[in-house]
């Protein structure tokens, strides 16, 4: 094998290993998206239930503190 045919070959390689690393980085940021997206409907769905108690406990209501 020649250095150009080694060379190409390293180019190649070179070439699908950032291929791959933006193909990766594309999926972590989808993943990052679907586990903020699940950790926010989590957040809100305590808050929901919290606010529910307060209501309950006549310490909250609708606009504010009483």
């Amino acid at each position: 094998m020649s250095n150009i045919e080694i060379i190409e070959l390293q180019n190649a390689i070179i070439s699908n290993m950032a291929q791959i690393n933006a193909e990766l980085h594309v999926r972590l940021e989808q993943y990052e998206a679907v586990a903020h997206n699940e950790k926010t409907e989590q957040l809100e769905e305590t808050t929901d239930n919290m606010i529910g108690s307060l209501k309950a406990a006549g310490v909250f209501e609708e606009g504010g503190i009483l």
